[in-house]
């Protein structure tokens, strides 16, 4: 079973899990940016615990329908939410920390323009495709379980090429103390062996999409071992 769910709040599911894998070779998101009202999600299943000082880090390109002349108007666009009760509730995630941020303002058409700014426009130029990084501060969440989902929302005419994200991580800031052993159903098991006394960065990665049957069980934390 996959590790991820796709959906919509409003019209039309876009997402779906691409086996096209333009970085790391696993597997990709992409949503389209459909031509019709829709708000569309990819949501990941399971909750993980957010550790002090963890970061959500994901690479991704995208094209908006927006126009350009005679000035930018954003008419969609794509945002992350997160949630802290099982789905119950999702919030729009705003504490961007670095690499591509929310750049537009859609337009009043738009059934999510209330979310503004998101992402919108595009990340491309003539030479094809650029991928961006952005990374998330997650410090108002520590030590709670969380989940995220990444939305398009789309008005109810033109559309675009839509959304693609790739390399999804979860990477913590940590003071080192000897070993340090990653317990994580995110990731195998695994011992890093970091100099004693350093800060380094733990990184768990989240399970890439991918069009095959992976581990469904819940996600630990990471802890250390002296």
């Amino acid at each position: 079973m996959s590790a991820w769910q796709l959906g919509s709040d409003l019209g039309a599911n876009t997402w779906r899990l691409n086996t096209q894998t333009p970085l790391d070779g696993r597997g990709s998101l992409y949503g389209r940016n459909l031509p019709q009202t829709s708000v569309a999600w990819a949501a990941m299943k399971h909750n993980v615990r957010i550790l002090p000082n963890t970061f959500l880090y994901f690479t991704h390109d995208y094209r908006f329908e927006h126009s350009i002349t005679p000035s930018n108007v954003y008419y969609d666009g794509g945002y992350v939410e997160y949630t802290i009760d099982n789905g119950k509730t999702w919030k729009k995630l705003n504490s961007i920390s670095s690499g591509q941020t929310y750049n537009a303002s859609v337009t009043a058409g738009n059934p999510r323009a209330n979310r503004s700014p998101m992402f919108g426009g595009f990340t491309h130029n003539a030479s094809g495709n650029v991928f961006s990084t952005t990374s998330f501060d997650l410090s108002a969440l520590s030590g709670k379980n969380a989940r995220f989902r990444w939305v398009i929302a789309s008005d109810s005419a033109g559309g675009s090429a839509g959304w693609r994200i790739d390399g999804i991580s979860l990477q913590t800031c940590v003071n080192v103390v000897g070993n340090v052993t990653l317990n994580s159903e995110l990731t195998p098991a695994a011992t890093h062996p970091l100099n004693r006394g350093r800060l380094s960065t733990v990184q768990r990665r989240i399970p890439q999409p991918v069009v095959r049957a992976v581990s469904s069980r819940p996600a630990r934390s990471a802890s250390a071992a002296g």
